[in-house]
């Protein structure tokens, strides 16, 4: 065994050894962590809720406060088919309306057509 120098309270071997130990030869290696990554699929990241920490504190209670008004889905869906429906019907009605125009409209147009054909017929 080689003399290191003076070992100052640790033991000589150890110090000697750290001199003289191998190089390490491997430094990295990905090996297998791709496949590992992929095993259960890499899944994209939700966005969170932004966190109420910081925020001022009318603004976090009224927060809660207003959660206990919101509608459930079946009651949403039920508000959105009710106002669905009264908007359909408006427009069946508009609709009707407008037909009974269109056919009086049609109507003159075509007599005014055919006047216009037997004014040029005559000339």
């Amino acid at each position: 065994m080689t003399n290191c120098g003076p070992a100052r309270g640790e033991d000589e071997r150890e110090r000697c050894l750290f001199f003289f130990a191998m190089a390490k030869s491997k430094n990295h290696t990905n090996h297998n962590q791709n496949y590992k990554d992929h095993r259960h699929g890499i899944k994209v990241h939700c966005k969170g809720t932004l966190s109420s920490k910081g925020l001022e504190q009318k603004l976090r209670k009224n927060r809660v406060k207003s959660r206990l008004g919101f509608w459930s889905a079946k009651k949403q869906k039920e508000l959105r088919d009710t106002r669905a429906a009264k908007v359909d019907s408006y427009r069946k009605k508009k609709y009707e309306a407008f037909k009974v125009k269109l056919v009086a409209w049609k109507a003159r147009e075509k007599a005014e057509r055919k006047a216009r054909w037997q004014a040029k017929q005559k000339k």
